[in-house]
């Protein structure tokens, strides 16, 4: 054990093996920072592409408002997109092992809650399309992209609305084997929506079933298409663009009870725990 890991730093430990010592082991955890470059200034309001790009959140009081009180804060929510990763995080990965002695040499290595983020969601769409790929040139499994508009306006959130999807699909007899979603932020509409790839047993039909139409459940327009000729080619297009890798969307409102203004990120992607196949 190194002496690195007896102070207390946490291991991330790599579950693949090799015959290179090195490439067996993770990197260590060193420490954790707030990004000194993660300033209210760096805040960009989304909603106000509907008023003109006037926010009604006025940034430059909000950080005198975190700091003295500022009671004209609207209670309503409104979205904001940080291009400024918030937290910095330093890692020691390992460059050298000395197989007589087990002495490991470490080299920092610096990452972000960005790239971790990002990292995350890329395992998810490649274990998406690994499951789903094969099954589809097999025509064993259809695969069907959501697009759900103006999050904002909503009836429901991300987490409610997909199981109400399930139970659409079961309405045309078909199991959701699994799912997997993304919020972006429009290039021309400034607006945030998701877009969710769901696979499913196949089946064909010559216009798109009515329980598959979800705006009555949404609350706002949402389109639906199948995927064409490429699991992978899609999943590309609409889910790892790689202008939405360098952002963070965050929810602003008032707290009604303390009367401060809050900023909480929201949720980037998600997916079915598991990829069911046939």
């Amino acid at each position: 054990m190194t002496k690195i890991q007896r102070n207390g730093t946490i291991p991330i430990v790599s579950d693949k093996k090799n015959d290179d010592p090195v490439k067996n082991l993770g990197y260590l955890f060193h420490s954790n920072r707030i990004n000194p470059e993660y300033t209210i200034s760096a805040l960009v309001p989304l909603r106000g592409s509907l008023i003109r790009n006037k926010s009604k959140f006025d940034l430059s009081k909000i950080e005198g408002y975190f700091n003295n009180g500022f009671p004209d804060i609207p209670m309503e929510p409104e979205y904001f997109v940080s291009g400024v990763p918030k937290y910095q995080t330093l890692l020691l990965k390992p460059v050298e092992v000395d197989t007589e002695t087990g002495e490991i040499r470490y080299e920092e290595h610096q990452t972000d809650d960005f790239k971790r983020s990002n990292y995350r969601r890329i395992k998810r769409v490649q274990a998406f399309s690994n499951a789903y790929e094969p099954l589809y040139r097999s025509k064993k499994v259809s695969i069907l992209m959501h697009t759900l508009t103006r999050i904002n306006f909503a009836i429901k959130d991300i987490s409610e609305f997909i199981e109400n999807v399930k139970d659409r699909y079961g309405q045309i007899n078909r199991q959701v084997l699994g799912y997997i979603w993304i919020a972006e932020v429009g290039e021309k509409t400034n607006m945030i929506h998701y877009h969710i790839a769901v696979a499913v047993p196949r089946f064909k039909v010559e216009r798109m079933p009515l329980a598959l139409k979800m705006d009555d459940l949404w609350g706002q327009m949402t389109q639906v298409q199948f995927v064409r000729k490429s699991v992978t080619g899609y999943l590309a297009k609409y889910m790892i663009k790689s202008n939405e890798l360098t952002k963070k969307i965050l929810k602003g409102f008032e707290d009604p009870l303390t009367e401060r203004l809050h900023l909480r990120a929201i949720r980037s992607f998600g997916s079915s725990q598991q990829f069911k196949t046939i």
